[in-house]
C-alpha cells in the first residue's frame, strides 16, 4: 500500500471475526474491502466467505464470493499481484470462491 499507509504490508486480510495475522492489513467489512481494493495496490489477499450478519456492518449480507464477483466485474486492476487465497470455515463457500479465483486467474495467465 502507498501514501500514509506505506508502513503497512501490501497483504490484505478480509475477515469479520478472526484476528488479523501479523504482517497483514486487517479488513472487517465489505465496504472497507471495496474502498481498500479500489484505492490501493495489493500483493496478496486472504479472503473469508462469511462476513457476518451485523445490520450496521453488512446490511446486504455480502459474502467473500460476492466480493470476488465484484472484483471480476471491475477488471484486473482490483486483483492482487498473487492469486488470492481463501481461509473460510464454510466448505461450500470456500470451494465456490476457489473455483471462481482459479477460473478468473487462468484467464490472466493465458
Amino acid at each position: 500500500m502507498t501514501s500514509k499507509y506505506s508502513t503497512y504490508p501490501r497483504r490484505l486480510y478480509l475477515d469479520d471475526v478472526r484476528p488479523c495475522p501479523v504482517g497483514w492489513y486487517p479488513c472487517r467489512t465489505p465496504s472497507d474491502f471495496k474502498f481498500l481494493v479500489q484505492n490501493y495496490q495489493w500483493d496478496e489477499m486472504s479472503l473469508d466467505h462469511d462476513l457476518g450478519d451485523h445490520p450496521d456492518l453488512n446490511p446486504d449480507m455480502i459474502t467473500g464470493y460476492d466480493l470476488l464477483q465484484w472484483m471480476c466485474s471491475m477488471g484486473w486492476a482490483m486483483w492482487p499481484e498473487h492469486k488470492p487465497r481463501v481461509h473460510s470455515f464454510n466448505p461450500v463457500g470456500a470451494e465456490n470462491m476457489r473455483t471462481l479465483i482459479e477460473h478468473y486467474w487462468n484467464q490472466k495467465t493465458r
